[in-house]
């Protein structure tokens, strides 16, 4: 790909003007309460050989310690402190006995720490990250308590985003995405990353690196130590399986982790474009003599996406992009996003002639990336490396944090055939060494991860040193003059 490759964007802002004079000591809530669209339980993976314990609901909260409350989760808060969310829950028995337990969140905002029991499962930080971790033996039982600790405080040093940012979306805190507990199987797909690469214009080499987890299997090893890991290619439209992969055979022990991969190619599919955003599904199954032990899918698509220059070809035709910016920042819901509403956003942005969507200065929430997907918009997902200045890339500790996030944006979403290219950062300071550091250690990510597509936005047009790096440069430019706008970008 090539560095003189540009993006135009026109710019989509939702205005809500009873936002106006709420000071920082008030707490605005934006609770997505139950209703009957039940693509609002949609979760990232699907799976028919997992149970799930839905946590979404009634939580109690506090905020900063200031008494208690009750608060419908997913939900955003229009508040910079710390929120403590509690909620109890039950489990059944039969799965007590028959199950390992994973905790997953799809959205906590900024930092949080999770307990279980007074345990604690997971610590982690960044808004739309996917987290999802195993818990150890014994700390569920059949009366569970649950806590979360969300807490909002950007600063100017470590944070992703960093604080008193200009020109991007509100920082909300809050459970912003669905959380629950699945029970898997002993032995289980813990994730997979598929790499599809062309090989003619109808054939499609794919490559799917599975990690399988294991807990104590005893209990599915009556038959065996054997077990056997197949990928699958299913059409969404009919249900019908188009390709499979042979099976990799693999000996199972205790507590381990395994890392497999299922090649194969599949031909005479239908590509997914934005008139025509025909889907499949990505299913990994764990068999054991010819037993489904555990199985994990996701909606995918083939789209064969070329730059030249400043060309862009799709399945082998030119196109033009006509993108805008969506600012995920709904009326009712802030970024705790309700299916519908955001679906009615994208299916007016289509209507309105655009076929590409970017959500400036953060990452997507996992319902946009679906309703992208299904309706045929190109999406541009980015992480929030936005306005850092030089002495905060000086810190490799940033540097790292910011390539941990972005590996974990593009294992959650590498699947979708709508995200078009990844975006590493914004209006960041690129005349500086560090800048070129950080874009070459997010090169050797995204190399690793089996992409290409980086882009970064600046408002230096010329003599750029991270042109030569990264394949893509998007301009912002901060002028009214369309001549002046034509002049500038031609220039470059």
């Amino acid at each position: 790909m090539s560095g003189s490759f540009f993006i135009r964007f026109h710019i989509f802002l939702l205005i809500i003007s009873a936002w106006s004079g709420i000071s920082n000591a008030q707490i605005v809530l934006f609770e997505r309460k139950p209703n009957e669209d039940i693509r609002n339980n949609e979760t990232i993976f699907d799976s028919p050989s997992r149970k799930k314990i839905d946590l979404n609901g009634q939580w109690r909260a506090s905020f900063d310690g200031a008494g208690n409350t009750g608060v419908f989760v997913p939900f955003a808060a229009d508040f910079k402190g710390s929120i403590l969310l509690e909620k109890d829950f039950t489990i059944p028995d039969s799965l007590l006995r028959g199950y390992t337990f994973m905790f997953i969140a799809e959205g906590i905002n900024y930092y949080s720490e999770v307990r279980i029991n007074n345990v604690i499962v997971s610590r982690n930080s960044g808004g739309l990250k996917l987290i999802s971790t195993e818990i150890q033996e014994n700390i569920v039982s059949h009366d569970n308590r649950i806590s979360v600790i969300a807490a909002n405080h950007p600063d100017n040093h470590i944070t992703l985003p960093l604080a008193y940012q200009n020109n991007y979306a509100k920082n909300y805190t809050g459970i912003s995405g669905n959380i629950y507990l699945l029970a898997v199987p002993r032995i289980y797909v813990n994730d997979f990353l598929p790499d599809y690469k062309f090989e003619s214009d109808n054939t499609v080499k794919i490559t799917n690196t599975v990690h399988v987890n294991t807990n104590v299997i005893d209990s599915v090893m009556n038959s065996g130590k054997i077990f056997f890991l197949k990928t699958e290619i299913i059409k969404k439209s009919n249900s019908e399986k188009v390709a499979e992969s042979p099976n990799i055979r693999f000996e199972a022990g205790n507590y381990q982790t395994y890392s497999l991969t299922n090649e194969f190619t599949i031909k005479n599919f239908e590509n997914w474009s934005p008139e025509k955003p025909e889907l499949y599904y990505i299913k990994v199954t764990v068999s054991n003599q010819d037993r489904t032990v555990d199985e994990l899918s996701a909606e995918t698509g083939f789209v064969n996406v070329k730059t030249a220059g400043r060309d862009l070809t799709v399945n082998g035709k030119k196109i033009k992009l006509n993108g805008i910016n969506y600012y995920v920042d709904l009326p009712r819901y802030a970024d705790a996003v309700e299916y519908l509403s955001a679906e009615r956003d994208l299916q007016k942005i289509k209507e309105y002639g655009f076929n590409c969507v970017r959500i400036p200065g953060k990452a997507a929430h996992p319902f946009i990336v679906s309703i992208c997907q299904r309706l045929g918009l190109f999406l541009l997902e980015e992480i929030p490396f936005n306005e850092v200045p030089a002495e905060v890339m000086k810190s490799d500790r940033y540097l790292k944090d910011a390539a941990d996030y972005f590996e974990n944006i593009v294992k959650r979403d590498k699947h979708s055939p709508a995200v078009l290219f990844w975006g590493i950062g914004n209006d960041f300071d690129v005349t500086t060494k560090y800048a070129e550091t950080y874009a070459s250690k997010i090169k050797e990510t995204a190399a690793s991860l089996g992409i290409r597509g980086l882009y970064y936005t600046t408002r230096i047009a010329k003599n750029d040193p991270l042109e030569k790096i990264i394949d893509i440069k998007g301009l912002n430019i901060a002028e009214d003059d369309l001549d002046k706008i034509k002049d500038i970008a031609g220039s470059t």
